[in-house]
């Protein structure tokens, strides 16, 4: 009868011997080409094993895409009634004002009245307004507009410094911040900085006329630059008093906005799409056409459609390559170590049904086997052992 524990240990040896081989056994890859552009090519002459197409290189898509950018125009959109709603925000931020510096003298002639009570309950009132304004700045910023405002009413100037002629503070911020924002409404102020707008045309809607038209960039101010400007201005129109000057960069930065906006989604999708046909090949190569002859000299040209050459392989044979190498190695070493075996079970059956003296036979096999991968993956001297 059969020895079924023999044959199984006889199994065992022979799968381990098996399975040790291919795991040292070194990975098979594409095969690769070694070239340089101004070098001569150091193999046979290349030709084309199927079409493919030449890949562009990666510096040339993105210099294609940004010139695709620059030429799709930008969109954009007039703010309908900018400047009305820029002036009712002034208006509106005046209210407050107002609102402030009355809850401010109420609690003044509350406290002349000796009302001390009612005088409180006003200066929290008027310090809770303060907390909700639009308007941000520190409280020595506040202080001046708000004692010019209490020195004007009637009862409350007597023992003040301050004049009550002229225009109050914050009629004469008011005045010169609407100036200001209105001029720059009429230039046209972008929602973005001009800087960062890639393209070399826009594209301005105007929804009141639903019409549009293309300009230059050029023809607006970036948003960072408009509150520059703005700021400049002021300065200008209020150099006597620094106070002032801060107390209308926050009154301008609180009320003003950009009156061009930027359509963002939709540019992105226009661009996309533009994008799309920005091509990664360039031309194609033909079945049989040769890619470089012997000892040419590589240039970029040919140094492109070679590396086109093994993405290509790659990218067409994909898993099935890989499974095919992994097959190939299968079969070469069960070809290997079946003839030395068939030797033995035929000439030597001694030997092979003696499972001690197989495994010493295997043992050694596993060692040269190691020692040959030791030695070629470490660069040293490759020694070539054939177990027969």
């Amino acid at each position: 009868g059969v020895d079924w524990r023999a044959l199984l240990g006889k199994v065992l040896i022979l799968l381990s011997l098996l399975l040790l081989t291919l795991w040292v056994f070194p990975d098979e890859e594409v095969p690769t080409y070694s070239a340089r552009v101004g070098e001569p090519w150091a193999y046979e002459t290349l030709t084309a094993p199927f079409d493919f197409p030449v890949y562009r290189d990666a510096e040339t898509i993105e210099a294609l895409r940004a010139e695709v950018i620059a030429q799709t125009p930008w969109i954009f959109r007039i703010e309908p009634g900018s400047r009305a709603s820029f002036e009712s925000q002034m208006a509106q931020m005046e209210d407050q004002l107002l609102a402030i510096f009355d809850a401010f003298a109420a609690s003044r002639i509350q406290r002349q009245r000796g009302n001390a009570e009612q005088a409180d309950a006003d200066s929290l009132r008027g310090e809770a307004l303060l907390a909700q304004s639009p308007i941000k700045m520190g409280r020595s910023d506040w202080n001046p507009m708000i004692e010019d405002y209490v020195s004007r009413v009637p009862g409350l100037s007597e023992g003040s410094n301050l004049t009550r002629s002229g225009t109050r503070i914050d009629e004469r911020i008011t005045a010169i911040v609407l100036d200001v924002g209105r001029a720059l409404i009429e230039t046209g102020v972008l929602s973005i900085e001009a800087d960062s707008v890639a393209s070399r045309t826009l594209v301005v809607r105007n929804v009141d006329t639903r019409t549009q038209r293309e300009v230059d960039p050029n023809t607006y101010v970036g948003l960072n630059e408009a509150y520059r400007m703005g700021y400049a201005r002021i300065d200008s129109l209020l150099a006597d008093s620094d106070v002032m000057q801060r107390i209308a960069h926050a009154t301008f930065s609180a009320a003003f906005r950009p009156n061009i906006l930027f359509e963002a989604a939709e540019t992105g999708r226009v661009v996309d799409e533009a994008l799309r046909y920005v091509a990664p090949t360039d031309g194609i190569v033909r079945k049989g056409d040769v890619i470089v002859d012997a000892e040419e000299v590589i240039d970029e040209t040919s140094l492109r459609t070679i590396e086109s050459l093994q993405r290509a392989i790659v990218e067409n044979e994909g898993d099935q390559l890989y499974w095919r190498l992994q097959l190939g190695r299968v079969l070469l070493v069960l070809a290997v170590y079946g003839f030395f075996f068939i030797y033995l079970f035929n000439l030597r059956r001694r030997l092979f049904d003696d499972n001690r003296a197989l495994l010493s036979i295997v043992i050694t096999f596993m060692l040269m086997v190691v020692l040959l991968a030791i030695a070629s993956r470490t660069g040293g001297s490759v020694v070539y052992v054939v177990p027969i």
